[in-house]
């Protein structure tokens, strides 16, 4: 779940609720670690000592080492220092985000969350490492591109998230080709909401993805996203469609490299997922 604060005058929270996965429901120290009868009036509870901490960070990087099998549960927990970034002041953003780097950190959609509430941070040094993230998560395999249009379009829908910093972000994540294709990848799966929604400076993500489409390719695009590009009044976002529209027809110089780069995380993801099981 994710939405704004209830009259805190806070910051923003994003709050998301980990299913349990090999845990047993009845588990007590599940319940212990999840147990917020009311998400937002309990996590401010439970978050309000931080004001009274000078130095938060190291808590945040050991956060980690709560539940290392739960990585969903981890990053639930560090979505709330995370939120503390969308407003503009000294957080532990930048050291949450630090927190999602390991490539043994699997990312669901609690994960992929985290990641997009870091590169919608109000700090550039926080999206500069959420797009980090992002670009070892491609090429590690982690990285869902439609988890990331989830996230996207839950944290937009929620007022929480600020297009035009997702933007910046990702062209900073879109170094390596595989990372930029899951770029284009995502913005494509999240652009039917995104338009349906109005959201403000969506013709931003949609430049983004066809200034890199022309490069690496995209995916088959959605109606609304075609329908938007034959619009005959020619504003922001239906400019910016139809530019992204001619770049996924037109050739993509770097997309045998991204199909490559694709194949080698498969492979990793599956040779490290055979490494902790033991075979």
């Amino acid at each position: 779940m994710t939405g704004r604060s209830g009259g805190s005058g806070g910051p923003i929270p994003v709050l998301a609720r980990a299913e349990a996965q090999r845990s047993s429901p009845e588990s007590a120290s599940w319940a212990a670690l999840t147990a917020l009868t009311r998400p937002f009036a309990d996590h401010y509870q439970m978050y309000g000592e931080r004001w009274r901490i000078a130095r938060y960070d190291p808590f945040v990087a050991g956060w980690p080492l709560l539940a290392p099998w739960q990585p969903e549960l981890v990053s639930a927990y560090l979505l709330r220092p995370l939120s503390d970034g969308l407003a503009p002041h000294r957080s532990p953003a930048l050291t949450a985000v630090s927190c999602l780097a390991h490539p043994g950190h699997a990312l669901g959609p609690v994960g992929h969350l985290a990641i997009m509430t870091g590169l919608a941070s109000a700090a550039a040094d926080t999206r500069i490492a959420a797009a980090g993230v992002w670009a070892q998560a491609s090429l590690d395999g982690r990285l869902d591109p439609q988890l990331a249009a989830d996230a996207i379009i839950t944290g937009t829908s929620g007022e929480t998230f600020k297009l035009s910093r997702i933007a910046d972000g990702l062209r900073h994540a879109a170094a390596q080709p595989l990372a930029a294709y899951r770029v284009v990848e995502a913005i494509c799966r999240c652009a039917a909401a995104l338009i349906e929604g109005g959201e403000p400076n969506r013709h931003l993500l949609l430049s983004l993805a066809a200034d890199l489409a022309a490069t690496v390719g995209a995916p088959g695009l959605p109606a609304p996203l075609t329908a938007l590009a034959r619009r005959p009044s020619r504003n922001r976002a239906a400019a910016a469609a139809a530019l992204l529209a001619e770049a996924a027809v037109g050739p993509a110089p770097d997309h045998p490299e991204a199909v490559a780069q694709s194949l080698a995380a498969l492979v990793s993801r599956a040779e490290s997922g055979a490494s902790s099981t033991g075979r």
